[in-house]
């Protein structure tokens, strides 16, 4: 079994993280999943939260939108629509909130469709016609 393998964390924009480590920990939805080289081949469906890479260094965090995983025997490949990747907890913290601010940044046009659809939602249960499931839908 080798000591360290090849972890990637991908978005459709970059490579956010490439490197060596000894162990990954990533959320899915039966719990939090931890990887280490030389585990059983997988793909796993990985939910948004806090991701711990653990390297010969120490610890770096990375805060992920979910995705897919694919773990083999050597690396694995988080492919996610968005990620952030901090040296330590508050590192990744602020590398999260300066995404948040910029305008014009993928997370901006999603919130502001999250938004769009909230307010065209809420239009749409206030119609006096509207059909029963509209009016109770969350």
């Amino acid at each position: 079994m080798s000591e360290a393998y090849t972890f990637t964390i991908r978005t459709p924009q970059a490579v956010v993280f490439e490197g060596p480590l000894l162990g990954v920990r990533v959320p899915s939805e039966t719990g939090l999943v931890g990887l280490r080289p030389g585990a059983e081949p997988m793909v796993l469906v990985v939910i948004a939260g806090l991701v711990v890479l653990r390297s010969s260094e120490g610890e770096r965090f990375a805060a992920s939108a979910g995705g897919l995983l694919h773990h083999d025997r050597t690396s694995a490949t988080l492919l996610t629509p968005f990620a952030v990747v901090g040296s330590s907890e508050e590192a990744m913290l602020a590398e999260l909130a300066e995404m948040f601010a910029t305008p014009g940044s993928e997370l901006s046009a999603r919130r502001q469709l999250l938004e769009l659809e909230s307010r065209i939602l809420r239009e749409v249960r206030q119609q006096p016609n509207a059909p029963p499931s509209a009016r109770h839908h969350d």
